[in-house]
């Protein structure tokens, strides 16, 4: 998954030249204008200086996310939570989901350590008794 991110930075170098090329260009603001919700439409027509740091900030993600496996603790939780949003706003500016991406999140996650709610230990003590 880590390397999804970090080999789609080669297509933007490759078809914009460089990564300064792809980063200061209007590729975001394009897409928001041809396949973006209501939301990225009033970005567009209101604050259309937000889609050049958008961009670097995506680029920084995808370059960057080989130094997720090296996270751990909070400082990883951070990270995912970051990575997350970015899908978020992708969803919600031009309703692209990367969803099995989203979930392959979980396993940077501690899911070991939640706990199961009461029902579900009620349902495994019946279970167990049967």
């Amino acid at each position: 998954m880590v390397c999804t991110y970090f080999f789609s930075v080669i297509p933007k170098i490759l078809y914009s030249g460089s990564l300064a090329n792809w980063g200061n260009s209007a590729i975001l603001t394009w897409a928001s204008i041809r396949r973006g919700s209501p939301l990225a439409h009033l970005l567009v027509e209101h604050t259309p200086w937000v889609f050049v740091p958008a961009q670097w900030a995506g680029l920084a993600l995808e370059a960057l996310s080989p130094v997720v496996l090296f996270l751990r603790g909070k400082a990883l939780h951070v990270v995912v939570v970051l990575y997350l949003g970015f899908h978020l706003s992708t969803l919600v500016l031009l309703g692209i989901h990367f969803l099995p991406t989203v979930i392959c999140w979980a396993a940077f996650l501690p899911l070991e350590r939640l706990r199961a709610p009461r029902w579900v230990a009620g349902f495994r003590s019946r279970q167990a008794r049967a």
